[in-house]
């Protein structure tokens, strides 16, 4: 009887619905409220701890997947320049934060190397959940500038370009799913979240996303064009909608639209100072840089000295690339570089799957636009984006009937 009692009869189910839910719940959030898409993620990792207490894990073939071995060079190379950083202690607190963005893609990565199913499919269900946040938020937006007329809304957020780049990331997502789903009820339920989240990204002002947007969806069309030329009228007749809206809408974008080749521009002529001050820093320091976390203070101290903007304090370079090789060495933007590169073929990879095109339009939306801001490793965005692309890689079995598990052995109820 004592042996009997020390057996714990567990639903598989509660695990995997657990950590679905928990993962469905911080991408909704993502874009509405940090503080609680944060929670949960600790509450996702935790469900996902349970879950490895009773699955078993292929680890030799977790490492040949194809992303891991490119991220493992990539935190390798950064770890060698956390060394000879300027403050160690700020360079490995840093260091360690970035682990943590990278954890909903290794989520993922495990799962696709052990006995594993989920009942639900966690792929839509994660990317559902955050067009739901993004739409919902868009809305607030939206009221925003209706209560108030002004433009440049941030929503929840308190930065609007953090917050368009999460309009910026959804609106690739909502066209693809838009161009695969053959039902044309819930083509329209895209069509209008696309609208919503389109007329948010406007009034956000934000010009950075404004161009990965745009690059995005050039790029998704290219990757989807025999999808779309199969139902060319019916794509014919969203792309004159669109069209429409954007003419409606023109009075919210076209003024801050022709500042973008403006290099006089206030906004413009900041950037181009930063960036011409950010190069000598990365001559001084080539090989490991300044270190992790410590670009604003050691650039506005020793470099930054526009006479301008003296009393201004710049915490990025607005550009990610720039920024990465100041802060970690031109090494270490090479190894940045081939993760982005490993990144877009592990996608492209996937051949005639949906959400990878979605994801890898996403993907490229944000390199694109991180060129005049530095959004590829904001904390906020990257977790998202991270759990994006391990959603997008993972190959997941959907389970067809109860499963339990006792300690000590499994058994399998159908």
């Amino acid at each position: 009887m004592a042996k009997l009692d020390s057996l714990m009869v567990v639903p598989r189910r509660l695990y995997d619905n657990a950590f679905v839910f928990f993962i469905g719940v911080f991408a909704f959030l993502a874009p509405v409220d940090k503080q609680m898409a944060n929670t949960a993620l600790i509450l996702s990792t935790i469900s996902f701890l349970f879950l490895l207490r009773k699955y078993k894990v292929d680890w030799s073939s977790f490492f040949k997947q194809p992303l891991v071995k490119p991220l493992g060079y990539f935190f390798a190379a950064l770890f060698v320049s956390v060394i000879f950083s300027t403050d160690v202690l700020i360079s490995v607190r840093e260091y360690l934060r970035m682990i943590t963005y990278v954890l909903p893609f290794l989520f993922f990565a495990i799962l696709n190397n052990c006995s594993h199913s989920f009942t639900y499919d966690i792929k839509k269900t994660g990317i559902h959940a955050y067009m739901l946040g993004c739409t919902i938020a868009g809305l607030y937006a939206i009221y925003q500038y209706w209560a108030t007329g002004q433009l440049g809304v941030s929503s929840f957020y308190g930065n609007r370009i953090i917050f368009a780049s999460f309009m910026e990331m959804v609106l690739p997502l909502l066209a693809v799913f838009l161009i695969e789903q053959p039902d044309y009820k819930k083509k329209s339920v895209y069509f209008i979240m696309g609208c919503i989240c389109l007329i948010t990204l406007m009034l956000t002002q934000a010009r950075g996303p404004w161009l990965g947007v745009g690059s995005a969806l050039f790029v998704m069309m290219i990757a989807m064009r025999k999808n779309i030329y199969e139902n060319k009228k019916s794509y014919i007749a969203v792309a004159v909608l669109m069209l429409v809206l954007l003419t409606v809408v023109s009075p919210l974008y076209l003024e801050r639209a022709k500042t973008l080749t403006d290099l006089n521009f206030s906004t413009n002529y900041q950037r181009i100072s930063i960036w011409e001050a950010t190069i000598p820093m990365i001559q001084d320091y080539p090989l490991t840089g300044v270190g992790l976390g410590k670009f604003a203070e050691i650039y506005n101290e020793q470099y930054y000295n526009n006479p301008l903007y003296k009393h201004y304090f710049w915490i990025h370079a607005h550009n990610s690339y720039l920024m990465y090789a100041a802060e970690n060495g031109i090494v270490n933007l090479l190894a940045f570089v081939y993760l982005l590169f490993s990144i877009g073929k592990s996608l492209l990879d996937q051949k005639g799957d949906t959400i990878s095109i979605g994801v890898f339009s996403v993907v490229f939306a944000i390199a694109a636009s991180s060129m005049v801001d530095d959004l590829l490793w904001a904390p906020y965005l990257a977790k998202i984006l991270w759990l994006f692309i391990g959603i997008a890689l993972y190959n997941p079995r959907i389970q067809e009937g109860p499963c339990l598990i006792l300690k000590g052995e499994e058994r399998t109820n159908r």
